[in-house]
């Protein structure tokens, strides 16, 4: 096993113990070690959503996962699969974010910037291993 030492001492001037006690400095520490021992425990549950910005590259989800462009130009090829309906991803050093926007989805936002590097934000959803991103903006970064 593993073990996690963090000894934590600040100067805590008089009226702040008084005032807050053993909550005056150093919750935060607590707040992190109790989240992380939380999704340690439960890798797979669901998170609340959350407001995020991500970069990765616009891949059509099908390409992604089954490594089959059509073509040997992979942005044609990623356009061609987002203006046919294929749902769009977010290649990531994380892995595949899938990408929406509300419930027409987001392909014709993300056609033109096919197979390129992105910034996107939007709200993240992360359900049963699978990470979903409504988004708002998407725009090339080099």
């Amino acid at each position: 096993g593993t073990l996690l030492q963090l000894d934590h001492s600040a100067a805590v001037p008089p009226g702040m113990w008084e005032e807050f006690g053993p909550g005056a400095v150093g919750i935060g520490w607590e707040l992190a070690l109790m989240g992380m021992a939380l999704h340690l425990e439960e890798p797979d549950a669901e998170r609340p959503p959350r407001e995020v910005t991500m970069t990765g590259r616009v891949v059509s989800l099908h390409a992604a996962m089954t490594g089959q462009f059509a073509l040997s130009n992979q942005a044609r090829s990623t356009a061609d699969n987002l203006r046919a309906g294929v749902p769009a991803a977010l290649e990531t050093p994380t892995g595949l974010v899938v990408l929406g926007q509300g419930t027409a989805g987001a392909g014709k936002t993300l056609m033109p910037l096919a197979f390129q590097d992105v910034e996107v934000q939007g709200k993240l959803y992360e359900k049963g291993g699978v990470r979903y991103l409504d988004i708002t903006s998407a725009e090339a970064v080099e």
